[in-house]
């Protein structure tokens, strides 16, 4: 077989869990001991937050959140605005990707990036907009 005719072959996932979520009043999340997995967030829309020991963090559009596995989960729509729409996945990673989930930390188990390119926040929009279609 010719080398140069291999094309990439995609990640397998042994488990990948996603939503889309457009939320109003009310939507809460409270998970004492989180989840065997990771957490990514994707803020699209409105406004969301996140406690943890130090308080609340809030987070709008443009904004990402990883939730490493097993740390508790404490997140919803922000109180004030009382809208928020995110897309979100639930994910094992494989081994040679951990050096890629070394975000900066806001408190232990939860982390963030904020895009303020507007092109590169709807890239990654779209791109996880088709992980979440298939």
């Amino acid at each position: 077989m010719d080398s140069q005719n291999l094309q990439p072959q995609p990640p397998v996932f042994k488990q990948l869990v996603t939503g889309l979520f457009h939320v109003k009043k009310r939507f809460s999340v409270h998970l004492e001991h989180g989840i065997p997995m990771w957490l990514l967030v994707c803020s699209i829309s409105g406004k969301g937050r996140f406690g943890h020991s130090k308080g609340d963090m809030k987070v709008g559009p443009g904004d990402l959140v990883l939730i490493r596995p097993n740390t508790p989960q404490d997140y919803g729509v922000e109180k004030r605005l009382q809208r928020w729409s995110l897309l979100w996945e639930q994910f094992i990673p494989q081994a040679d990707w951990h050096p890629l989930l070394d975000w900066p930390k806001e408190a232990p188990g939860l982390m963030r990036l904020t895009l303020s390119d507007p092109s590169l926040r709807r890239k990654i929009r779209t791109e996880l907009k088709k992980v979440h279609q298939l």
